[in-house]
């Protein structure tokens, strides 16, 4: 929606951005269509202030900007290195009239000399390039504490799963909301990304309670973590963990003693060469998994915005 009132300042629209994508967290819409000229004389090709008002009007796609955090430092100088031009198409739908003749050199020029100025390579992004930005700004975030910054580089039906949660959508916007409130010291390195997939290392140090009153257990955790993307945006996101190392810590004595009895239940079937159903392993995941699921739904009835979720076991 417009605003009623437009400042009379030169930031009003990066203002206008920042109100809608950051501070409201709503994505905005347009629909990018053509009008098709029906008369020649009324609707000149030439002549740039001229209204066209045809009857014959075509929507060709709906643009969707997701809600994000667009003002990092990141976003900045990579937006600093892009060009646009409209003569980058096809040779059948190159524009038309003499006021775009114009604008192909101008543009060309205008390009080359920013960078030229800015010492930057000219040349064109792909899609690897802003699945490493979004990969970047996500552990940045993280690494700061600031869990709306991560939700940004989320895709609205995004897919999540560890050793304790399986979540989709708004509930893996409040896991992380959730994990960054409790308080995480994080640190990532080894970020790489193609077209459609990514990956990185990541290193965290926490205090692992089951109940808010209960006693914290020190935890330092070591992650590999891989990436789908779509649209840029976080697609599926899996974090892979050695399971006991991480119980053994967030337990104490009980996760040790529960280790114990699955190295015991190992060896047991080793030497009988059969199975033996206790199951320690599957238990103790099973139960993980479980907790796992009441803490998030805690943290989501908590909190009204991520409400609407449903959560996953």
């Amino acid at each position: 929606p417009t605003p009623a009132v437009v400042p009379d300042t030169e930031t009003h629209l990066v203002d206008e951005m920042k109100r809608v994508l950051t501070n409201e967290r709503r994505s905005a819409q347009f629909e990018f269509g053509i009008e098709i000229q029906t008369n020649p004389d009324s609707m000149p090709i030439d002549d740039g202030t001229a209204v066209w008002n045809s009857p014959l009007k075509v929507v060709l796609a709906t643009i969707t900007i997701p809600a994000q955090e667009f003002g990092s430092s990141e976003n900045i100088d990579f937006g600093e290195e892009l060009s646009f031009t409209p003569w980058r198409t096809l040779r059948e739908h190159e524009p038309l009239g003499s006021l775009n003749l114009a604008r192909r050199q101008t543009y060309v020029d205008s390009s080359m000399t920013r960078h030229e100025l800015t010492n930057t390579l000219r040349q064109e992004p792909n899609l690897a390039d802003f699945n490493l930005l979004t990969l970047t700004r996500f552990y940045d975030s993280f690494s700061k504490g600031d869990y709306r910054g991560m939700q940004a580089c989320l895709h609205p039906e995004v897919e999540f799963e560890d050793i304790g949660f399986k979540l989709r959508g708004k509930e893996v916007a409040a896991m992380w909301h959730m994990i960054v409130a409790d308080g995480i010291q994080v640190t990532f390195r080894d970020l790489t990304a193609d077209a459609r997939k990514g990956n990185a290392h990541w290193e965290c140090d926490y205090e692992f309670r089951l109940k808010p009153d209960s006693k914290g257990h020190p935890v330092h955790n070591k992650v590999v973590a891989d990436f789908e993307f779509e649209g840029g945006l976080i697609r599926r996101h899996k974090d892979i963990c050695d399971f006991w190392n991480w119980f053994e810590q967030a337990m104490g004595l009980k996760g040790n003693a529960a280790h114990l009895f699955d190295f015991l239940e190992g060896k047991l079937e080793s030497l009988l060469k059969r199975d033996v159903p206790l199951d320690v392993d599957q238990r103790v995941r099973s139960k993980v998994k479980e907790t796992a699921g009441e803490l998030i739904a805690a943290f989501i009835k908590q909190h009204p915005e991520y409400r609407e979720s449903r959560v996953a076991r």
